[in-house]
Formats: C-alpha cells, structure tokens, sequence
C-alpha cells in the first residue's frame, strides 16, 4: 500500500463519517462484528476438523482477515483507531488502549492461573 493509498483511504474515511449518521457507524460496527464472530468460528471449525466444512483452511483464515479488515474500517470511520499515513500505522484511542491493557492483563492473568491447576471465574 503506497502513502498516497493511504491518504485516499483517509480522505473516504472522512466523507463516509460526514454522510452517515452516528447510530449508522454504530450499526456498522455490530454488523461487522458478527460477520467477523462468524468467520471466526468457521475457522476454528476448519482447524478443528471435526464438523467438515467445505471451506479449506486458507479460504478460512483469508475470509476471517476480510472481516477483521472490515471491523477496523468501521471503528476508523466511528473514530477509534486512526489510521496514520505519514508512519503507515493505525493508531488506537487513548482510552481504548488503556482498556485492553487492562484485560490484556486479565486474559494473561486468567492462563496463568489455568495452567497453575487453578480456576478462575
């Protein structure tokens, strides 16, 4: 992807911003979500190979990144990540980044009881 790539699709990301309302940005990021909860878990299917899918395992994995693609076009529309062209990166909102810290943490956290023999609810 070229700088220039990026800066178009920073240009759109604005026009769809100011020609959608809120709640629909909103509803986008739910849709998307599902879309991605679902390829998901046809991808842990596939990988599984207990419930036959006809979908091969490359097919899966590169219709899971589709959708998690599609779910971070719609958080960069409602504005919590952004994407960066002059370093080429997406950067996440301050307080986003805070809250997965925080259950980065807990999701450690969680493992390192389970492997220890404990539980944790």
């Amino acid at each position: 992807m070229t700088e220039k790539d990026v800066r178009d699709m920073e240009w759109e990301t604005v026009s769809i911003s100011k020609n959608l309302p809120h709640v629909d940005v909103v509803l986008q990021i739910a849709e998307e979500a599902a879309e991605l909860s679902a390829a998901a878990a046809k991808y842990v299917r596939v990988l599984r190979g207990i419930n036959p899918s006809p979908v091969n395992c490359t097919k899966s994995c590169e219709k899971t990144a589709e959708e998690i693609a599609d779910v971070l076009v719609a958080l960069n529309v409602f504005g919590a990540i952004r994407i960066d062209s002059e370093h080429m990166r997406i950067t996440v909102d301050s307080r986003i980044l805070e809250t997965m810290r925080e259950k980065t943490a807990r999701w450690a956290a969680r493992i390192r009881e389970s492997q220890r023999g404990g539980e944790h609810a």
